[in-house]
C-alpha cells in the first residue's frame, strides 16, 4: 500500500482507529507513526509519508478557505473535545458499532399495543443499525 492510499483511507474512514490517527498527527507525530505502521503493515517511512501528504493536504485546505491556522492549543482543546464527543457514543454490545439509533417512543407502544405483554421493545433503548440487535 502506497502512502496515498493510506492518506485516502484514512481521510474517508469513520472508525476510531482512522479517528486516533487523526488525532495523533496533529500532536504526536511518532505515535502516528507508529499506529500506521501496525494498522496498515507498513514501513516507517511510508507511514511518515502518508503523515507528510496528510498534514500538507489539511494546510492546503486552510489557505484555500482563508482561515487563519489555529495555535497549537486550540488544536489540542480542540482535538480533546473531538475525543471527549468519541467516548461519549454509546456502542453496539454485540459488534461494538455506533452506527445507533433510538428507539422511539412511537414504536414501542406499536410493539406494545401489538404483542402486549409479551412485546419486548418496551425495554430497550437502541437498535444497532449494523447486527440489529437490540437493548
Amino acid at each position: 500500500m502506497t502512502a496515498y492510499e493510506i492518506y485516502e483511507e484514512i481521510g474517508t474512514g469513520s472508525q476510531p482507529e482512522y479517528y486516533d490517527m487523526g488525532m495523533l498527527m496533529e500532536d504526536d507525530i511518532e505515535g502516528a507513526s507508529k499506529l500506521i505502521q501496525e494498522y496498515f503493515k507498513c514501513d516507517k517511512e511510508t507511514a511518515d509519508e502518508a503523515i507528510a501528504i496528510m498534514n500538507n493536504a489539511v494546510d492546503e485546505l486552510v489557505r484555500r478557505r482563508g482561515i487563519i491556522p489555529l495555535t497549537t492549543e486550540q488544536r489540542i482543546a480542540y482535538a480533546n473535545a473531538a475525543a471527549r464527543e468519541a467516548l461519549n457514543k454509546p456502542k453496539c454490545p454485540t459488534c461494538s458499532s455506533t452506527n445507533l439509533k433510538e428507539i422511539s417512543i412511537t414504536s414501542k407502544i406499536a410493539d406494545t399495543a401489538m404483542y402486549g405483554i409479551f412485546g419486548t421493545k418496551r425495554n430497550k433503548t437502541f437498535h444497532c443499525n449494523n447486527c440489529g440487535y437490540e437493548w
